[in-house]
């Protein structure tokens, strides 16, 4: 698991809103977006200036948008 993290993590460094992800955007908020990884979900927000992309949480799907 911790390699195809590692790959996704990669590919958001080049572009963070790639069509390889397959990312969706996440309801109710503003610019946040999700990766599936498996039974995983990885949540991330990309700042429009730089190349900045803050990973909020990596956690498995049934927890991962709980205090989100």
């Amino acid at each position: 698991m911790r390699i195809r993290v590692d790959q996704v993590l990669e590919v958001l460094s080049i572009n963070p809103l790639s069509e390889i992800l397959r990312f969706k955007k996440i309801r109710g908020k503003e610019n946040h977006y999700r990766v599936r990884i498996g039974d995983y979900r990885l949540i991330y927000s990309p700042q429009a200036e730089v190349l900045i992309v803050r990973v909020i949480k990596i956690a498995h799907r049934k927890e991962v948008y709980r205090y989100f």
